[in-house]
């Protein structure tokens, strides 16, 4: 009998499990044909790199996995693993966009990045030759890695898999919350929750006048807070009603932003319990705050350029922009937010470093750990100038119950907003570095959209951009969507090994 597998033999193993599913990813783009056979030339372009990708997955799983013992992944191997799924899961699903001809390798990496970790930010050319370049094809390619990235590869595995490999993934890659005690059937749970809601959405951009094919990748893409587009000029220009669908996209940006054990509150009508919940609560109170003032900004100082606006423009705006922002998606309106004014553009960098809330698709800090912290600090201040007699509870509303609001709790949040920041400045530092003409205050603004997976831009990304802009970007998106902890720790537990040359 073969020894157990352990350490880089087991993780290996498990990488060619993942390889496999990336590969089944990478073909499923090609659906389209079907209904658009004058694209059929770019076949080639996904059948070589999948093909690849799932032989070189089955060898590996079948090589060092099949009829040994799994033992468990060792101290901080889980993170290794997954830092390794994701940075595979990139390069592959860049062959698809470098094959097409009309993209360099550098961009090839960033749209991948850009969709796997669900951020929207793009260097897509929409006005290339859509029967020659696939227009269909790729579109709905870009709207399949927001899919599989928003909601997790980890997760896809384990709902098709279960978790009989013994995987300890599944928080790492962000969801910290089983819906069920079974893990895969949480799983399968949670996806079946996410594509209801995105057929859903699908129907209701449909009745509001797009095309099939727009509106599921619009739905897609807002559920999976990712913000890609069929057209280079947004979710608005793609045809009918623009309020209605600017309503539908709010909806569906903000139910994505939310966590998925509220939707299943929601669905069991547990309507009192999903709404005594810290992060639905300080959702709430974000809107209620920062909708008026959005505005009020718009309408009282926006840019001339762009003519007069009504006060209903401004709603218009302020609303759609505001949502857009803390939900991470990064759909734009019919006013690019460079032209709203610089308090906005401040506004709208702060909200997307909010972020959505824990165990949904969006990015950011995310809501839980913000309010926290704010929790934390009236804590210690009213400890400050009460009698130290007075012992006051702590705690804080998660799902309909109160949870003990502990100092570890508070001290990991803290710990991950300063990290965050940390990361968000050394980003912007290493942009204004490069000699292309970009002002702190633009790269400010661009960085934290990368990181928290918002995609909004102020002009940085574009095809032409400078190389080195595109690559700092990318490795700023990695970072935020593995939520920087994920990629510290397998750093760290990969220089203790190669330092202790352990392999096996």
């Amino acid at each position: 009998m073969r020894k157990p597998a352990s350490g880089y033999s087991l993780i290996f193993g498990y990488l060619g499990i993942f390889l496999v599913l990336i590969g089944l990813i990478t073909l499923l783009p090609l659906v389209v044909l079907f209904f658009y056979p004058s694209e059929s030339g770019v076949a080639f372009n996904f059948y070589v790199p999948a093909s690849a990708t799932i032989v070189v997955g089955l060898l590996l799983a079948i090589l060092l996995l099949k009829g040994r013992e799994k033992e468990k992944l060792g101290k901080h191997q889980d993170f290794v693993l997954l830092v390794l799924v994701w940075l595979f899961a990139i390069i592959i699903g860049s062959i698809p966009f470098y094959l097409r001809g009309d993209m360099t390798f550098t961009q090839s990496i960033f749209e991948s990045t850009s969709g796997f970790t669900s951020t929207g930010l793009t260097v897509f050319d929409f006005a290339a030759d859509h029967d020659l370049y696939g227009y269909h094809v790729y579109t709905l390619y870009r709207s399949l890695l927001i899919f599989f990235g928003a909601v997790g590869l980890v997760l896809v595995l384990v709902s098709a898999l279960s978790d009989r490999y013994g995987m300890r993934l599944y928080s790492s890659e962000g969801h910290n919350d089983k819906l069920i005690p079974n893990l895969a059937k949480s799983s399968q749970l949670i996806l079946s929750i996410y594509s209801g809601i995105i057929l859903l959405g699908t129907v209701a951009y449909m009745i509001a006048g797009m095309s099939f094919f727009d509106a599921i990748n619009h739905a897609i893409t807002a559920v999976g807070t990712g913000g890609f587009s069929t057209s280079a000029g947004g979710v608005l220009s793609v045809g009918g009603n623009t309020i209605a669908i600017e309503i539908i996209s709010m909806i569906l940006m903000l139910a994505g932003a939310t966590n998925f054990v509220i939707h299943l509150l929601i669905i069991q009508g547990k309507f009192k319990k999903a709404f005594r919940d810290i992060e639905v609560r300080f959702l709430l109170l974000m809107l209620l705050i920062f909708i008026p003032l959005f505005v009020a900004s718009i309408y009282f100082t926006h840019s001339s350029s762009i003519g007069e606006l009504t006060f209903l423009d401004s709603l218009r705006l302020g609303a759609f922009y505001m949502i857009s922002s803390i939900t991470t998606t990064g759909f734009n309106s019919y006013q690019p937010i460079i032209y709203l004014g610089p308090s906005l553009v401040f506004m709208s960098s702060v909200l997307m470093m909010f972020g959505g809330a824990l165990g949904s698709t969006a990015g950011g800090i995310k809501l839980l750990r913000v309010a926290s912290t704010l929790k934390g600090v009236y804590y210690s201040l009213l400890n400050r100038i009460s009698s130290k007699r007075i012992i006051r509870p702590r705690f804080y509303l998660r799902y309909g119950e109160d949870k003990e609001f502990s100092e570890e709790h508070y001290s990991e949040s803290v710990s991950f907003v300063v990290l965050y920041i940390l990361l968000l400045f050394i980003g912007t530092i290493a942009i204004t570095i490069i000699p292309v003409g970009i002002d702190f205050d633009d790269a400010f603004f661009e960085v934290a959209s990368a990181l928290t997976g918002t995609g909004i831009s102020v002009g940085i990304t574009h095809a032409q951009q400078h190389p080195s802009i595109l690559w700092i970007l990318s490795v700023v998106m990695f970072f935020g969507r593995l939520e920087i902890i994920a990629v510290y720790y397998s750093f760290l537990r990969l220089g203790r090994d190669i330092i202790r040359k352990e392999t096996v």
